[in-house]
């Protein structure tokens, strides 16, 4: 009995109040503003874990620092234009950070991205956002000037849960608070550097893997429970600046803010199997959650992530070879400029995961398997190593498509268009055996072996083949030389030729 972890894409903790509204939506990240702005609306949620106290995370970057006094730039009627967020996190920094600095503001409602893209054609002054995003203007020549330590109060991003799926889905809510936490804990120690490589697939890789640390460091406070009776307290605080932010500013409002959107979940042991709707975004805010996923942290706690359910880039991030992950990543960036070239190397990669384990199997040096691709991944499947057909379909295919790549004359009456189709297509299907070979193949390879005589599939630890009876492992007869491997025909310390033994299987079995 399994959860199933399903995520949804919001492009801010703003817009993830859309998700909220949708009914198949159980649990989102988001900022403590929005959600008290959920609230007003008459949304009903409850909090249920923090994700970060804030930090140097959210804040105010401007194309420069403003050399004009105060007085002459009211005077000369030019507020200052930000982009940000409704209702975000860093539109409430922001308006504090300039009341407290007396500067006129205009803010200009665009989504993080469309942010970035303004700053850089100069049609705003500064962005009011958070990481990875103030990370990306500053790349872009901005400077920071504020952030979260300008408010009076802790602020904090949080974990909400709406109250439908809290009386459903307890269970799995309360795992899911575990696993992430379990995470957290990792990145406030510093435990988790080691796993921080995936993080530019994750958020993209203009941005560098020493800028990911500065922000884990710097960015935010990371709670190693999903939440105390102390954070409940700054909590309860920062939800009613929030809410005196949003009257401030004009929102509306259906219901009034109460001390009953906090609670502290008790572990229930119960095991369930229910769908987990997850909201996330692409803020730094979801990291914790990120990792938990490449990291099969969910999975650990009871979950199942289906893998079509992931995006490209936690699905790059989960590839454990970088070099394989970094090919898979040149070939789809080279897909439009040689598709012909891509289809052909796609099939090379292929052929060298499939050969990898086919040898393994066969206890022979890769180099040294002399066979096709086409009989290998039909003796493979036959051994039932694909436990996803799609995946041995997917193998298929790239071979077919790679041997037709290989005669570019053919492709010379293919319009480029559809080459390129083609081409993006099979490093998708390439994806599919690499994840196998990760997941599944290497693992079958470690553990089992083929008959030295039929074949067939065996774990490594039999002494006999429980099909025909030929004797597996055996020591040298002239030399002290122990567990020889089932294909060496002669000891190579001594050269002695091993004696193949049979037991009689047939007798063993009419005894059972």
């Amino acid at each position: 009995m399994q959860d199933t972890l399903v995520q949804h894409f919001a492009s801010s903790g703003s817009e993830a109040l859309s998700l909220l509204m949708q009914p198949d939506t159980d649990i989102v990240h988001i900022g403590v503003t929005p959600f008290a702005l959920a609230i007003r609306l008459g949304m009903k949620l409850k909090i249920v874990g923090i994700v970060q106290r804030l930090g140097k995370s959210h804040g105010v970057v401007l194309r420069e620092r403003p050399k004009e006094g105060i007085a002459q730039r009211a005077s000369k009627r030019r507020p200052l234009v930000l982009g940000t967020m409704a209702g975000s996190t860093g539109h409430e920094i922001a308006s504090e950070w300039c009341r407290q600095r007396q500067i006129p503001v205009r803010f200009l409602y665009l989504s993080p991205a469309q942010q970035l893209i303004a700053f850089r054609d100069r049609y705003i002054d500064g962005i009011a956002s958070w990481e990875p995003f103030l990370t990306r203007a500053k790349n872009l020549g901005g400077v920071s000037v504020g952030d979260a330590t300008c408010l009076p109060h802790s602020i904090f991003n949080v974990l909400c849960v709406t109250e439908s799926a809290l009386s459903t889905k307890l269970g799995a809510i309360w795992r899911f608070l575990q696993a992430t936490a379990t995470v957290s804990a990792k990145l406030a120690t510093g435990e988790c550097l080691d796993e921080l490589r995936s993080l530019p697939w994750l958020y993209g890789k203009d941005t560098t893997l020493e800028q990911f640390q500065t922000m884990i460091r710097e960015g935010y406070r990371w709670p190693a429970e999903p939440l105390s009776d102390f954070d409940k307290t700054h909590l309860d605080r920062a939800l009613k600046a929030s809410h005196d932010f949003l009257e401030r500013s004009g929102f509306p409002t259906d219901r009034s803010l109460t001390n009953q959107v906090v609670e502290i979940l008790a572990g229930p042991a119960v095991k369930t199997e229910v769908t987990l709707n997850v909201g996330y975004t692409d803020s730094f805010m979801c990291t914790a959650y990120h990792l938990a996923l490449v990291q099969g942290t969910y999975q650990e706690h009871g979950f199942i992530v289906p893998l079509h359910t992931l995006t490209r880039g936690q699905r790059l991030a989960m590839i454990r070879d970088t070099a394989l992950a970094n090919d898979l990543a040149k070939l789809e960036a080279s897909a439009a400029e040689d598709p012909v070239d891509v289809m052909a190397k796609c099939r090379v990669i292929s052929e060298e995961l499939v050969t990898k384990v086919f040898s393994e199997l066969h206890d022979e040096k890769p180099e040294n398997q002399k066979k096709k691709l086409e009989p290998m991944l039909m003796k493979l499947e036959q051994l039932n190593a694909f436990s996803d057909t799609s995946v041995y379909a997917a193998a298929q295919t790239i071979r077919t498509s790679g041997n037709w790549a290989t005669h570019k004359g053919r492709a010379s009456t293919i319009p480029k268009v559809e080459l390129v189709q083609s081409a993006r297509e099979l490093v998708n299907q390439l994806l599919k055996v690499i994840e196998w070979y990760e997941t599944e193949g290497k693992s079958l390879a470690e553990k089992n072996h083929c008959c030295v005589q039929c074949e067939q599939l065996l774990e490594r630890s039999e002494a006999f083949c429980t099909h025909c009876g030929t004797q597996q492992h055996y020591d040298c007869s002239n030399c002290p030389k122990k567990d020889l491997k089932p294909r060496d025909k002669f000891c190579p310390d001594c050269g002695t030729r091993r004696t193949l033994i049979k037991r009689d299987v047939s007798s063993a079995a009419k005894k059972d």
